[in-house]
C-alpha cells in the first residue's frame, strides 16, 4: 500500500478521533437517552433533567444491554443463548443484533460497555470512511475526489442520526469495503474473492440483517450492470467469468456466518411477524416524495424531535425524522449533478445513478415498491426506509466522481456546462428557501390538507383490504 493512502488513513482516523474525543478520551459515553428519565436513575436528578427528549431510545433499552450481556459471556467462558434481561427473555445467539460472534463486539467485550458503545460507533465510522475511499479510488477518482466520498459517507445522514444504533452503523461501514472488494475481484480474481468474502461475512455479523440485505441487493444490482457493460464490450463468455467471484464469495461467507445464520433463521421462520399483513408495514415505512427536498436541507421543515416543525402532517405516511432523512450535504448534492453529466461516457456514474433512482422510488413511491414487493415478498415485511443506506452510499460516490472528474483535465465543454448546471441549482434553491421563508404557513397548510386526504383514501383503502 502506498505511503500516501497510509496518510490518508491517518488523516481519516485523526479526524474520527477529534469528532469523538469526548467519548474515546472523556468521560463521556455515547447513550442517545437519558437515564435519567427512567427510574431508579429517576429519583436521584432534579426534574428539570427528566424534561429531556430522548433520540435514539433503543440505545439505552436494548443496546446497551446487549454489550452488556456479551461482556458478561466473554468473562464467564461461555457463549449464552438466552438473554432473560430485556424483553422479558429474549434469544441471544439467535438474535443477529446481539452480536455474539461478531470480532469487533467480542474485542469490545473487553471494555466497560457503556464505554464500549462510543468506541464502537468511532471504529466503525473510521471503516466506513476508509472502506469509501478505497473504493472510489478502484474507480479511478482522484485523491480529493475519493476523500470528499468517503466523508460524504461516513458522516451522511443514515450514519450520523443512528449514532445510538450502533448496529446500523457498523453494517453500513462495511458497505463500501464490499463495492471495493468486488473491484477488486474484477482485476485480481483470488485475493479479491477473499476479501469480498471477508467483508460480507464482517457485514452480517455486524449486526443488521436488513441493512445488510439493501447493501447486497445494491451490490448485485452493480454486477448485473458490470455484467452487461462487459458483454458490450468483451463478450458474454468473459463477462460471466467476471462474475465467478461475486458467487464464490457469496457461497464461502455463508459458511463462515452459519453459526448464527442457521438460528437467525429458525428464530425468524417462529416469528409471529411474518403473519401479519405487510400492507400497512410497507405504507407506515415510507416516506412522502416532498421528503427528498432534505437533500437541500435538512430542517426544512423544523424538527419534529424539538417540537419546531411548521408542517406536521407532513410526517404522516413517513416513518418520524432521521429515518426518513437523506441528506450528505449539498455540496454532495451539486457535485453529483455534475457527476451525472458525465452518464454517457463513465459506467460507474450509470450505476449509482440506477441505484439512486432505485433507492429513491421504492423509499416514497407505493406503486414501485409494490411491484418489487410481488418480485420479492420479503420487502413487505421489512423497514422500507432503511433503503437509505444505499441513496446516501450512491450520493457519496457520484459526489466523490462530480469532483474528480471537474478537477481532471478533460473536456473544457462538458466543465462549462456542468458549472452552469451548478449555478442553476444554487439559484433555484436560493428561490426555494425565499418561498418558504416568505410563504411556508401558506405551502404548510395546502400541502398539509392534500396529505391529509391522501392519508384518509390511503386509510379507507387499507380497512377494505385493499394495498395501493
Amino acid at each position: 500500500m502506498r505511503a500516501r493512502s497510509l496518510t490518508v488513513f491517518g488523516l481519516l482516523g485523526l479526524l474520527v478521533a477529534v469528532f469523538f474525543f469526548d467519548v474515546l478520551l472523556g468521560d463521556n459515553v455515547l447513550l442517545t437517552e437519558d437515564p435519567s428519565v427512567y427510574r431508579p436513575w429517576g429519583a436521584y436528578v432534579a426534574e428539570e433533567d427528566t424534561t429531556e427528549g430522548a433520540g435514539r431510545v433503543d440505545c439505552l433499552r436494548a443496546y446497551l444491554p446487549r454489550q452488556v450481556e456479551v461482556s458478561r459471556s466473554i468473562r464467564s467462558g461461555r457463549l449464552r443463548l438466552w438473554n432473560p434481561y430485556i424483553f422479558a427473555g429474549t434469544p441471544f445467539l439467535a438474535d443477529p443484533q446481539s452480536r455474539v460472534v461478531y470480532p469487533i463486539s467480542l474485542l469490545l467485550g473487553f471494555v466497560d460497555p457503556a464505554k464500549a458503545m462510543g468506541y464502537d460507533v468511532a471504529l466503525h465510522t473510521l471503516i466506513a470512511l476508509i472502506g469509501m475511499y478505497l473504493f472510489m479510488r478502484s474507480l479511478r477518482a482522484d485523491r480529493y475526489g475519493s476523500m470528499i466520498g468517503a466523508l460524504a459517507f461516513g458522516f451522511s445522514s443514515f450514519l450520523f442520526t443512528r449514532h445510538g444504533h450502533p448496529t446500523f452503523v457498523a453494517t453500513a461501514s462495511w458497505m463500501p469495503l464490499v463495492f471495493y472488494a468486488f473491484e477488486r475481484s474484477r482485476k485480481r480474481p483470488l485475493g479479491g474473492t477473499l476479501l469480498l468474502t471477508a467483508a460480507l461475512a464482517m457485514g452480517y455479523l455486524a449486526g443488521h440483517p436488513q441493512v445488510f440485505l439493501f447493501g447486497v441487493g445494491a451490490l448485485v444490482i452493480y454486477a448485473v450492470h458490470a455484467l452487461i457493460e462487459d458483454a458490450a464490450t468483451v463478450g458474454l463468455r468473459r463477462a460471466l467469468a467476471g462474475a465467478k467471484p461475486l458467487v464464490i464469495a457469496g457461497l464461502l461467507s455463508l459458511l463462515l456466518v452459519a453459526i448464527q445464520l442457521v438460528p437467525f433463521l429458525q428464530f425468524l421462520e417462529n416469528s409471529v411477524g411474518l403473519e401479519t399483513d405487510p400492507a400497512p408495514v410497507m405504507g407506515a415505512y415510507q416516506s412522502h416524495p416532498l421528503f427528498l427536498t432534505r437533500l437541500l436541507y435538512p430542517n426544512l421543515y423544523g424538527n419534529p424531535v424539538e417540537g419546531t416543525s411548521w408542517l406536521p402532517a407532513i410526517e404522516i405516511g413517513g416513518y418520524h425524522y432521521s429515518p426518513a432523512l437523506i441528506y450528505c450535504g449539498v455540496g454532495s448534492v451539486l457535485l453529483a449533478v455534475c457527476a451525472s453529466l458525465f452518464i454517457r461516457s463513465r459506467r460507474h456514474v450509470r450505476a449509482m445513478l440506477i441505484l439512486l433512482a432505485l433507492s429513491l422510488g421504492l423509499g416514497t413511491s407505493t406503486h414501485l415498491l409494490r411491484a418489487a414487493t410481488s418480485v420479492l415478498p420479503p420487502l413487505g415485511y421489512t423497514s422500507i426506509g432503511r433503503i437509505t443506506v444505499v441513496t446516501c452510499f450512491a450520493l457519496a460516490a457520484l459526489a466523490g466522481m462530480g469532483f474528480s472528474v471537474m478537477s481532471s483535465a478533460g473536456n473544457e465543454r462538458l466543465k462549462k456546462i456542468s458549472l452552469c448546471a451548478v449555478f442553476c441549482l444554487v439559484g433555484a434553491m436560493l428561490l426555494a428557501v425565499l418561498t418558504v421563508v416568505f410563504r411556508g404557513e401558506v405551502i404548510a397548510s395546502n400541502v398539509a390538507a392534500l396529505i391529509e386526504r391522501s392519508v384518509d383514501r390511503l386509510s379507507d383503502r387499507q380497512r377494505s383490504g385493499v394495498f395501493v
